[in-house]
């Protein structure tokens, strides 16, 4: 009988029959919202007893104060769902491949229970059956071996608790869902076996924006987005490089014509170059790349964090990451400019803008990562929409859930490198480069000259 069902996508959970009980934790909140309540904490490893007594800042300071008990959404993990309709044969390699012996089971998109390694091999008939009659065997569906879950943990609740649940169910595995009954990953009874048992670790995530979604990945792994945004992701910057380019370009021939600056070589150009690197970030900042581009950044902060992926953990976190390529990138082009105008200045004067070089070289270095950090948080991003944060939600959990499967196996160096993004942005944004140029090109050549004297203006 299937007693509860929950999307793996986080959308709310659908009681049918005979709900399981949900454990109640009143006294236990997240981390952000904890209370200093004068309590006797137990903390799993030895069953040791410590007491965490309320004082004022005065009195005791913060650093002094023992962290809270580890949760249960810290422990828990997305594990490779089984289809029902799988058969036995699946279900087998997908207990080698995730390393475990329970798996949940899910109709659909929706969570309907679990199978064990054992009760897999009894309901295809045994290992004598594999041996004696293996396609018989091996045809054996995930229906015939599913159990439902007895009991539902919230996210928030103590791992001690969590331990005497499975205690009084005898279950292998139990699903972890947040406050509005959203699935946020399994825990396994073998996490809490041990007293060094650590909360799962997850791997370390990089990802893309694209004006489609969010990209994640991870140890050659992906989630989210496929191939052609990550391509449009390119087309979309280019584009902004070259109208930044020939609106810098147009504003610097008039105000050379007009005679309106007259400025030390050099420094001119540093000056407009500038004003083009300004006018590709604004062009970024109104665009909804930027918004997806802040989804990427709060959905690999919450991984990274090992919270539960809701939207509102989500907005929660910072816009700006401080692994972003935004950090690199313009401290680059800084340093491109820098040098453009000290080479400028040396035509002229073969002794000077050493000092400015390498002054602004050490600066560059110095302060790369506020820098950054800066152009991240008030143009390469913008507060993000639900939509958006829930596209960094989706590519969080595909992520993880192939991590799981996969990312724990050897993969070849190509692999790493295509998964990265940063080959398919670079195609898009290199062709609209070479299409620019082409006409650049094609406007200065002599046939199209010719073309347009066939029309002279009036």
């Amino acid at each position: 009988m299937i007693q509860q069902r929950a999307t793996i996508q986080g959308e709310p959970a659908q009681p049918v029959i005979d709900p399981p009980p949900m454990v109640s934790s009143p006294s236990l909140q997240s981390p952000q919202e904890r209370r200093p309540l004068m309590k006797t904490l137990k903390a799993v490893p030895g069953n040791l007893k410590r007491r965490w007594n309320r004082r004022s800042a005065s009195e005791q300071p913060a650093a002094s104060a023992s962290p809270p008990p580890s949760l249960v959404w810290q422990y828990s993990q997305w594990l490779p769902p089984l289809q029902i309709s799988d058969p036995a044969h699946a279900a087998m390699e997908a207990f080698d491949l995730s390393g475990v012996d329970a798996l949940p089971v899910v109709d659909g998109s929706i969570t309907v229970g679990y199978v064990t390694r054992s009760g897999m091999l009894a309901a295809s008939g045994g290992l004598e059956r594999w041996r004696s009659n293996p396609e018989e065997a091996r045809s054996v569906l995930c229906s015939e071996a599913l159990q439902p879950f007895p009991a539902v943990l919230p996210a928030t609740l103590d791992v001690l608790e969590a331990s005497r649940v499975f205690d009084q169910c005898s279950c292998p595995i139990l699903p972890v869902m947040d406050d509005s009954s959203r699935l946020q990953g399994c825990l396994l009874a073998s996490r809490l076996i041990t007293s060094t048992a650590q909360p799962t670790t997850h791997p370390l995530t990089g990802g893309m924006a694209t004006p489609f979604g969010v990209y994640l990945t991870a140890e050659g792994v992906s989630g989210g987005v496929g191939v052609w945004p990550l391509i449009a992701a390119g087309v979309s910057i280019g584009v902004r490089v070259v109208l930044a380019g020939y609106a810098g370009d147009w504003l610097q021939n008039t105000f050379d014509h007009a005679r309106l600056l007259k400025l030390a070589p050099g420094v001119e150009e540093l000056a407009f170059n500038l004003l083009r690197l300004l006018l590709i970030l604004v062009f970024i900042r109104f665009s909804a790349l930027a918004g997806y581009h802040a989804a990427e950044h709060q959905a690999v902060h919450t991984i990274e964090a090992r919270e539960p992926l809701t939207i509102d953990r989500l907005r929660s976190k910072p816009r700006a990451h401080p692994r972003c390529g935004t950090n690199l990138m313009v401290v680059v082009a800084l340093a491109g400019m820098l040098l453009d105008c000290v080479w400028s200045m040396r035509l002229t004067d073969p002794t000077s803008g050493e000092a400015l070089l390498e002054l602004g070289l050490i600066l560059l270095f110095v302060l790369r990562v506020p820098i950054g950090g800066f152009v991240q948080q008030w143009f390469t991003t913008r507060p993000a929409t639900d939509a958006q944060l829930q596209s960094g939600i989706t590519a969080a959990r595909q992520l993880l859930e192939k991590h799981a499967a996969e990312g724990q196996h050897d993969q070849p160096l190509w692999k790493y490198i295509w998964r990265m993004g940063i080959i398919q942005v670079g195609i898009g944004m290199a062709a609209v480069l070479l299409i620019a140029h082409g006409i650049e090109v094609l406007n200065e050549s002599s046939y199209f000259l010719w073309f347009n004297s066939l029309w002279p203006p009036h």
